[in-house]
């Protein structure tokens, strides 16, 4: 642009002049003066503005009107204007300055300057005439008429003339005033409709124009024998080729040799048939490299239907074939190895199945094995007691008989777990009252709760039923969770409270509570409460004794039952 308006008064002696000029430029000559600094201001202070036009008065006829519209910063421009380390190598090493603007700063302004002196010069030389004419032709009446014709006519057909030489120059927002309904103003009306149209169409042409420009897909335009007539720059810089390059040539100057032939064909066949297609093509660029592109290809027709060109719109997909092509063998390989250790947990399952199931046969086994001496060995201490024996060795039968008593307990508790893991528990279905189950529990455990002066109290519905079910598993759980209720209390009482949830002519749900005063469980704890050979602290087991099997086989007992089995407790509180 600079270097035209340089070569401009070489070819036309209207003395405009126009530049691009900035208050930061890199070629001196585009410096803006201090005209063009106060449009800059202005612009600045007006972003939605897209041009102004003032009148610049100079003294010796050298006035001027100037006409700018601001350059703005736009992404493409950051390119050279942005970071400096990020402008081209050619860009930094030439210029040091112009760097570290932002999207949508104004870099500067077009300018125009059109000096005034000949449209005044004009003007006068129009008015004189008029004045000479009608002085000489029609004396004092003519003078009038030429007045008339001055404000009424020269200077409205001046505006329209002047009107029309702004929107040739490319100033389409020109607008003429109407201000009576007369011929003229019929003729300024049809002329700013005309400019409204001219201005619509001419921005309907930026925009598009801006938009298959800065596209992000390349975008080529050919004739109707593939020829290239245009193509955007994007293409230019996927491809390498410059657009003086590839004008005129066929874009079969791309082909790699890799895209089959028969995508080609259907590609030609749709065209000729007016219809687009769309498919990838395997493309070399001019360094050699080589692209995949996904291609939108459609007719351009005219108004009368008949097709004149052809666009392609191409998108570059390599790197999305690269990361496909990756993720299908991550895919591939991914699965290889959930099948791999699917069969790995399923023979480790399996074989974990089998050790169960042994491992509870062989505990099932021994627990009778070591269970039947074990009952011969309480029989005869009992047998030795009731025969009678000194003090000393009373004491000491009498540890002997606790000591059998809890490993017969404790071997019973094995033997019903592994029963229950072995899936070998068969639940009776025996008419029962519940009244008796609670009257054993209490009886079983009323000597325990003695010894420590704990009330056993119960509180039971009326039920005036007869239940079916397996009475002696029930009275183990319960009796389970009075007898651990009881140990862990020293001082309050202990609670065993019935009632009824939910009742049928064939069924009911009942709730069991044992309520305790005693050491509580800390949250910590609860959620392990019910595994196999688990307490809540280590340390209850040294003081208080057990094997942490029975509430693991009572929460065993109520889910065969159709039921659960759970905690709440408060540490201090039981």
């Amino acid at each position: 642009f600079s270097r035209i308006s340089k070569d401009f008064a070489n070819w036309n002696d209207s003395g405009i002049l126009f530049n691009n000029v900035s208050d930061q430029p890199r070629n001196p000559v585009n410096l803006a003066d201090a005209e063009e600094l106060a449009a800059m201001a202005w612009f600045r202070q007006n972003p939605k503005a897209s041009e102004r036009m003032e009148r610049v008065d100079r003294a010796e006829g050298k006035g001027y009107l100037l006409y700018t519209a601001p350059i703005w910063i736009e992404q493409f421009c950051l390119k050279c204007h942005g970071d400096r380390e990020a402008a081209p190598p050619s860009i930094r090493e030439k210029y040091d300055t112009a760097y570290g603007y932002q999207l949508g700063e104004l870099r500067g302004v077009a300018s125009i300057k059109i000096p005034t002196k000949k449209f005044d010069s004009r003007f006068r030389e129009i008015w004189g005439a008029q004045v000479v004419k009608s002085f000489f032709g029609y004396a004092i009446l003519l003078l009038a008429v030429g007045y008339l014709l001055e404000h009424l006519v020269t200077r409205r057909i001046a505006r329209l003339q002047a009107g029309a030489e702004r929107i040739a120059e490319g100033d389409y927002a020109t607008r003429l005033p109407i201000h009576s309904d007369d011929e003229i103003c019929h003729l300024a009306n049809a002329f700013n409709r005309m400019a409204e149209g001219v201005q619509s169409r001419e921005l309907a042409l930026i925009k598009l124009s801006q938009a298959v420009e800065q596209s992000p897909e390349s975008i080529v335009i050919t004739d109707l024998d593939g020829n290239i007539e245009y193509v955007n720059q994007r293409f230019v810089e996927n491809t390498g080729y410059s657009f003086d390059e590839v004008r005129g040539q066929n874009p079969r100057l791309l082909q790699s040799g890799r895209t089959p032939l028969a995508s080609y064909q259907a590609m030609w066949a749709a065209l000729k048939a007016g219809q687009g297609w769309q498919g990838e093509l395997f493309n070399r660029r001019k360094d050699g490299s080589e692209f995949v592109e996904h291609i939108i290809i459609a007719p351009i027709r005219q108004a009368n239907g008949e097709i004149s060109n052809y666009l392609a719109v191409k998108q570059d997909i390599t790197e999305q074939k690269r990361i496909s092509e990756e993720l299908d063998a991550h895919r591939d390989h991914l699965e290889q190895l959930v099948t791999r250790r699917t069969e790995e947990l399923s023979s480790a399952r399996q074989r974990a199945d089998e050790a169960s199931a042994a491992k509870s046969t062989f505990l099932a086994n021994m627990s009778h094995e070591i269970r039947s001496p074990l009952n011969a060995i309480n029989g005869m201490a009992y047998l030795m007691r009731r025969d009678g024996l000194p003090p000393e060795q009373m004491a000491r039968l009498g540890k002997l008989e606790a000591s059998g008593k809890h490993l017969l307990e404790t071997i019973n508790a094995v033997l019903d777990l592994s029963k229950i893991e072995a899936g070998k528990l068969v639940l009776e279905q025996t008419e029962f009252g519940l009244y008796e189950v609670i009257d054993n529990v209490c009886t079983m455990a009323s000597d325990r709760a003695a010894s420590k002066q704990l009330p056993l109290l119960t509180e039971i519905p009326q039920l005036n039923v007869r239940l079916i079910g397996d009475p002696t598993r029930l009275q183990q759980a319960l009796l389970n969770f009075v007898g651990n209720a009881i140990k862990f209390t020293e001082a309050g009482s202990v609670t065993l409270r019935v009632s009824e949830i939910e009742a049928s002519d064939s069924r009911v749900t009942l709730r069991f509570e044992i309520i305790d005063t005693g050491i509580g469980i800390d949250a910590e704890a609860i959620g392990r409460l019910f595994n196999s050979f688990e307490q809540a602290d280590s340390s209850t087991t040294r003081r208080f004794g057990g094997s942490g099997l029975g509430l693991a086989i009572s929460k065993k007992i109520a889910e065969a039952m159709g039921g659960e089995a759970g905690v709440q407790s408060t540490p201090g509180a039981g």
